[in-house]
């Protein structure tokens, strides 16, 4: 079938209409669907102000006697806990129960500069541990 030179400028304009009705009807269903999905969507800023972070508290604890010594930072936990024994339980006495060289001595039974010394010496470990960890 031929089509003169103004039915074929008719067709054109027909089709031309009839796609930007079908790209107006997909455009419109878009924005529907979009506006659907976001009625049921929660952004990620509200999901952070309603969320609730559970949190484990792992106990970092050492016992002498009665005394229980918990500790809530964990590398200092860790550094007191690879010291020597004599030397964790003068720096847990000392700091702790804030007793004295004097009575770490008479309840360890041991001489007082003996306890002044590892004591120093414990310090010093544990400095040391603490920066040679914090450069990690």
């Amino acid at each position: 079938m031929y089509l003169g030179q103004d039915d074929r400028v008719t067709v054109e304009h027909q089709f031309d209409r009839l796609c930007k009705k079908v790209m107006l009807g997909e455009a419109r269903s878009c924005k529907k669907e979009r506006a659907k999905r976001s009625q049921k969507e929660i952004s990620i800023n509200e999901v952070k102000e309603i969320a609730t972070y559970d949190e484990y508290e792992i106990e970092n604890t050492f016992q002498w006697g009665d005394e229980v010594f918990t500790f809530k930072n964990d590398f200092l936990y860790e550094a007191v806990r690879l010291l020597e024994k004599d030397k964790r339980n003068i720096i847990l006495l000392s700091y702790f129960l804030e007793m004295t060289d004097e009575e770490i001595a008479r309840t360890l039974k041991a001489i007082r500069r003996t306890i002044n010394y590892k004591r120093n010496r414990a310090l010093k470990e544990l400095k040391k541990r603490l920066e040679d960890w914090n450069e990690y």
